[in-house]
């Protein structure tokens, strides 16, 4: 083994991993607030339920996301604008729980054997989003 490398190495200075923090030169009043426990722990869940979408929920969510920009831009024009908005934000928690509830029981059957909870949600995961867009083409009015 060659030495040399050793020795370089061990004579570098080593620095603190906690090395103090550069002064601000404001008060503490003026920076921003630190997150609540409660706060920190939906933006945890709503990361965790955005990174397990696949392509499918990302085309639902993206329809859902145009079609709520479009109700909001011609929201004179419609009778109920807020209640449509509040049906798509409606859609879009369902179909990213179930993405979550679905990656969180794949998790778990790989760690416990095959579970009739994991063949569930993934049944629900990949049909109910169909369900509810293949209703609302039924729903339109056709001439």
């Amino acid at each position: 083994m060659n030495d040399g490398n050793i020795r370089e190495w061990s004579e570098q200075p080593i620095d603190p991993a906690w090395a103090p923090a550069p002064s601000l030169g404001q008060p503490a009043a003026a920076l921003p607030a630190a997150e609540t426990g409660a706060l920190r722990v939906w933006k945890n869940v709503l990361a965790q339920a955005w990174a397990a979408c696949g392509a499918f929920e990302w085309l639902a969510l993206g329809y859902l996301a145009t079609a709520s920009a479009l109700i909001t831009l011609f929201a004179g024009n419609l009778a109920h604008p807020v209640r449509l908005l509040a049906a798509n934000a409606l859609v879009g928690g369902i179909i990213l729980t179930l993405c979550l509830l679905q990656t969180r029981a794949a998790a778990r059957q790989e760690l416990h054997g095959p579970s009739f909870s994991a063949e569930w949600w993934h049944f629900w995961r990949h049909w109910i989003p169909i369900s509810f867009f293949c209703s609302a083409s039924r729903s339109s009015p056709t001439s």
